[in-house]
C-alpha cells in the first residue's frame, strides 16, 4: 500500500561503485547512512511535486545527491520549480531537529548521533552548491532566468557549475587530503556538465516547446527588438521564462513590423524556416 505512494527508484552506477568501496574499506555504516540522508532529501523533492501534480517519471539516486526526472514537455511555473527544489535541502533541517530529539530522548546513541548529524551537514552544504544538477545550482539557475534569456542562462549555468566543480576539488585536496571518492565524485558531475553543455541548444528547443505549449498568460509582456536581417532561428535565443514576447522586426528608422510569440513559434515548430531572416519570412506572408 505505502509503495503505491512512492516513486520508481534508480540507483545510479556511481552508487554501487561507493558502495564496493565502502565495502573494501569498512564503511558500510556511512554509506547507509548517506544513502538514507539522500532518500529523505530526493522524497522532499517528490513529495513538493506530487502537491503540484507533476508528472514524475523517476528518482536517481547517486551519492550526496539525486535527480528528480519529470516530464519536461510539462507546463511548469517557476514557482513551483523552486519550491520543489528547495524541498529537498529543507528535509535536512527536519533531519536535525529529529536527530537532536531522539537522542535527547535516548532512542539514539551519541556516537550513531554525531555520525548522521556530520553527513546531514555535509551533505545540505554540498547540495547547496552552485552545481549542476545540485539544489544550489538549480537556484542560482532560477535567478539567471529571471535577468537573462533562458539560453543565455543555460550556457551561464554550466559555465559556472564546471568551475565551481575544479574550484571544490582543489579546495578540498588543499584542506584536507586526496579522497578517491571525492574525485569520483567531481569527475562525475564535470562529465554530466558537459554532456549538459553538448546538448544546451536541444534544452533551449525543449524551453521553446513549453512555450509554444503555454496554457496561462504570462503576467508580463517583454517587447523584443529585431534587426529584420537576423536570422529567423536567432530570436528565440532571446526569449525569457515566463514572459509573453511581442517580436518588433526593424527594417529601417521608420519601417517596423510585429510579430506575435505564438506565430513565431508556429513557424520555428511547423515551417522550419531555421536558416531564413526573419524580415524576408515576413515578406513572404503578405498577400
Amino acid at each position: 500500500m505505502f509503495a503505491s505512494y512512492l516513486p520508481t527508484i534508480y540507483v545510479h552506477p556511481t552508487l554501487i561503485i561507493f558502495g564496493i568501496i565502502a565495502f573494501l574499506t569498512g564503511s558500510l555504516m556511512e554509506l547507509v547512512i548517506i544513502f538514507s540522508l539522500v532518500f529523505i532529501h530526493e522524497m522532499g523533492h517528490y513529495a513538493a511535486a506530487r502537491l503540484y501534480d507533476w508528472q514524475v517519471e523517476k528518482v536517481v539516486l547517486w551519492v550526496f545527491g539525486g535527480v528528480l526526472i519529470t516530464n519536461t514537455n510539462e507546463d511548469k511555473r517557476m514557482l513551483e520549480e523552486f519550491m520543489v527544489t528547495i524541498a529537498g535541502p529543507c528535509q535536512h533541517l527536519f533531519i536535525y531537529f529529529a536527530i537532536t530529539a531522539f537522542t535527547k530522548l535516548g532512542w539514539i546513541e551519541g556516537t550513531i548521533s554525531e555520525l548522521i548529524l556530520y553527513y546531514n551537514l555535509l551533505i545540505f552544504v554540498f547540495n547547496l552548491l552552485p552545481i549542476w544538477p545540485l539544489d544550489g545550482g538549480r537556484i542560482l539557475f532560477f535567478f539567471l532566468t529571471s535577468i537573462f534569456p533562458f539560453q543565455k542562462a543555460v550556457q551561464m549555468i554550466l559555465l559556472i557549475s564546471m568551475c565551481s566543480i575544479i574550484l571544490f576539488f582543489l579546495i578540498y585536496t588543499w584542506l584536507y587530503t586526496f579522497a578517491l571518492s571525492i574525485l569520483l565524485l567531481c569527475l562525475f558531475l564535470f562529465l554530466d556538465n558537459v554532456l549538459e553543455w553538448k546538448r544546451r541548444f536541444i534544452k533551449n528547443i525543449q524551453f521553446l516547446l513549453q512555450l509554444y505549449r503555454r496554457s496561462w498568460k504570462p503576467a508580463s509582456t517583454y517587447n523584443l527588438l529585431v534587426p529584420a536581417d537576423t536570422a529567423f532561428h536567432k530570436v528565440a535565443s532571446c526569449f525569457y521564462r515566463e514572459k509573453l514576447h511581442k517580436i518588433t522586426v526593424v527594417y529601417s528608422r521608420d519601417t517596423t513590423v510585429t510579430m506575435e510569440e505564438k506565430d513565431y513559434l508556429k513557424a520555428y515548430f511547423e515551417n522550419k524556416n531555421f536558416n531564413v531572416r526573419i524580415g524576408d519570412y515576413l515578406k513572404q506572408l503578405k498577400p
